[in-house]
């Protein structure tokens, strides 16, 4: 199990297997360590939905992040509401996830394809025995990320990904135009949820916001529509940073 005290994230006994396996993963290539990697973080909240998150993506296998097989590890907490049963359930569910893909260039853009072993702990009160996401489960995640330049000033960007058993689906969908100093922005469209609840998010993002010459932010804010819910703000920050 994965629990979060205080905002502190703690392992405890049921995730110790995941140790050693993120452990390997991290020995799959040693030069990885001394090769360019991205580290990112952040948060997205609503009234009836939260997430944060941190990860870390480098090369494996002799490859760069731009092109060949790269690794990601991934720290997450989701918390989210959804009716069942004429009551209204409350979850909350960390997760982390270590996962190996391929980078491949494009003519306009780049392609990644990743596979993963994801553990997540689903923590619902009331608890809801029906719930495909309920406690702790090990599974199958397949991601595919695409950036594909349309223009000279606009930019295609569609990731999608499906987590194997419990039906969970993530998609989004940005087109930004570019407007200097490596800044872009635009619309986005995000779909997601399992049988339990399902949502849409239509709304803008702004990145490429220079910190320092190696760290970066973003923000996007727009409107969340839940099934069986009113409809909701969200607001979010993103990070990262290239080492």
């Amino acid at each position: 199990m994965i629990t979060m005290h205080s905002g502190i994230w703690a392992f405890t006994a049921p995730a110790r297997g995941l140790v050693p396996a993120l452990m390997l993963g991290l020995l799959i290539s040693p030069a990885a360590w001394s090769a360019e990697r991205l580290w990112f973080a952040g948060v997205e909240t609503s009234p009836d939905n939260s997430y944060a998150y941190t990860g870390l993506l480098m090369p494996a296998f002799g490859g760069n992040l731009g092109e060949g097989f790269v690794q990601r590890y991934w720290l997450d907490r989701v918390s989210y509401r959804y009716d069942s049963d004429n009551r209204t359930i409350e979850a909350e569910a960390p997760g982390v996830e270590a996962a190996l893909g391929y980078a491949s260039p494009t003519s306009r853009g780049s392609v990644t394809g990743l596979l993963g072993i994801l553990y997540r702990d689903t923590r619902l009160r009331p608890d809801d025995p029906d719930s495909a996401a309920r406690g702790g489960q090990w599974r199958i995640k397949a991601q595919v990320e695409s950036t594909q330049q349309l223009t000279g000033a606009l930019e295609l960007g569609l990731t999608g990904s499906y987590i194997f058993g419990q039906q969970g689906y993530w998609a989004r969908v940005r087109l930004g135009r570019a407007f200097g100093n490596g800044r872009r922005a635009g619309p986005e469209l995000v779909f997601q949820g399992d049988p339990d609840y399902q949502v849409t998010q239509a709304g803008v993002f702004l990145t490429g916001l220079e910190i320092t010459p190696t760290v970066q932010a973003g923000l996007k804010a727009g409107i969340r529509n839940q099934r069986n819910k009113a409809s909701r703000g969200y607001f979010g920050v993103e990070i990262s940073a290239l080492f």
